[in-house]
């Protein structure tokens, strides 16, 4: 799928991974994801696929563990949201300790996108421009 792709942006908490994107001619940016992405975003002028992995980033006792609600936040206040697809994975995992729960995603992503739930994974696709009338 890759050679689909005109960029691929990786945000990775792991230095070993950021190395590695780095090394296969991604671009790669280390650190948490909810807190790099609004940077990113800032250069970036186009609808774009995300790709949110939605796994704990701390350890699952401690509040917010997961970055995806953050992720979601600065998603949805950058000026391209509603045109971009954004996949989110881990269904199953919501609601357990330290992940938000499916309710709260739903409500989050509200009614800007699309929504499919299916084998895990949360599809959020850009509606559709509304029909002029007939002149």
């Amino acid at each position: 799928m890759l050679d689909l792709l005109d960029e691929y942006a990786v945000i990775d908490i792991d230095p070993k991974q950021v190395l590695a994107a780095s090394a296969k001619g991604f671009d790669a940016w280390l650190g948490d994801s909810a807190e790099r992405l609004p940077d990113i975003l800032r250069m970036l002028s186009d609808p774009v696929l995300f790709w949110l992995d939605a796994h704990l980033v701390a350890e699952a006792s401690e509040i917010n563990s997961s970055s995806l609600m953050g992720e979601l936040d600065a998603i949805l206040g950058w000026p391209h949201a509603r045109q971009s697809v954004v996949l989110i994975d881990d269904l199953r995992m919501m609601g357990r300790e330290g992940w938000p729960t499916i309710e709260h995603v739903r409500v989050k992503v509200g009614n800007v996108w699309v929504r499919e739930e299916k084998d895990d994974m949360m599809r959020l696709t850009p509606r559709s421009a509304p029909l002029a009338p007939d002149a």
